[in-house]
């Protein structure tokens, strides 16, 4: 469904020129021979960059809507565990350039988005990968900090939350009780998901304390997959630029939010593979999931800018709500 959304930032067209000036401080030495912008991703701008001497391309990743982006990137990306794959950091800028850049440059994985693999996998295929995905979120809610909220470039906690939880949940009815979401949502399907929360916020009662490592985008999208020697394997955990410190069921449920495509058996999959981990489920961990995941939901509709956007966002609170009832 990625192809509904837009980019959310402008991208920055660079000339060979500039490209060669960003990369000189990190790959002294090697000319580049090509660089192809690329289209994913609907914030930040990356090229893939070939350069003389090297046997594989780099990206180079701009920060557009926060500057602060890939440094803090960065250095999460070298405290995450060892079992999740991510892009190895070449280089980080830590001021920007003169010109006010601010970028990184991270190695090439190869490989092809999840989303583009999962409409043609049958269960032999995807099942090994949804227990990948769940030993892979178990690993990265090992990292936790000491209390939620927003990270600063030294991975402190800069904009704390109390809760975690009560933050989305605030999050989520502050925007049902706007103008323009109320005049998106219509009456009947904005009341329902009001009365939703109001319903079945205390399930959630027991992550109010939950400070974990969350990547908060991890869809479908921003997971890279190839073909190994025992099967398909996820190459790449991508786009770490929302992670904050909160409560893992965030991730789930944007995972899991077109469950109802999703390969028979990839729930359960991904459940053994985070209670394999030593992070098992509760077992109504997709209910709580699509809960938090209506927080995502309504700001993707608060920010849309077109009908076709609209009318998804729409079908799929009204099918959420529907779950959840």
């Amino acid at each position: 469904m990625a192809e509904l959304w837009e980019r959310r930032c402008d991208l920055r067209h660079l000339t060979l020129a500039q490209i060669t000036e960003l990369l000189c401080p990190a790959l002294p030495g090697h000319r580049v021979r090509a660089a192809e912008l690329l289209p994913t991703g609907l914030v930040n701008t990356n090229y893939r960059v070939e350069l003389e001497g090297l046997t594989q391309p780099v990206v180079l990743r701009i920060s557009v809507r926060d500057p602060a982006t890939t440094l803090r990137e960065a250095r999460l990306l070298a405290r995450l565990p060892a079992t999740v794959p991510v892009p190895e950091v070449v280089y980080a800028i830590e001021h920007p350039t003169a010109d006010g850049w601010h970028y990184a440059v991270h190695g090439w994985v190869e490989g092809q988005r999840l989303a583009d693999l999962l409409p043609f996998a049958n269960e032999r295929e995807a099942l090994p990968l949804a227990r990948q995905l769940g030993e892979i979120l178990a690993a990265v809610g090992t990292v936790t900090f000491e209390q939620p909220g927003f990270l600063d470039t030294e991975l402190e906690v800069a904009q704390p939350f109390d809760s975690a939880v009560e933050a989305y949940l605030a999050e989520l009815l502050r925007l049902l009780g706007s103008a323009r979401v109320t005049e998106r949502l219509g009456g009947a399907l904005g009341s329902g998901l009001q009365h939703l929360v109001a319903d079945r916020r205390a399930l959630l009662e027991g992550y109010r304390e939950a400070r974990q490592l969350v990547h908060a985008d991890f869809g479908p999208r921003n997971l890279l997959v190839r073909r190994g020697a025992a099967g398909w394997e996820v190459a790449a955990v991508l786009d770490w630029e929302f992670a904050h410190a909160g409560c893992a069921l965030l991730d789930l449920g944007i995972l899991f939010r077109y469950h109802e495509l999703l390969p028979p058996g990839f729930a359960a999959a991904f459940a053994e593979g985070c209670a394999a981990a030593g992070q098992p489920l509760p077992d109504n961990w997709l209910e709580l999931a699509r809960l938090l995941d209506l927080v995502c939901l309504v700001q993707l509709l608060d920010a849309a800018r077109d009908d076709a956007q609209m009318v998804h966002l729409r079908e799929r609170l009204a099918a959420s709500l529907a779950c959840c009832a």
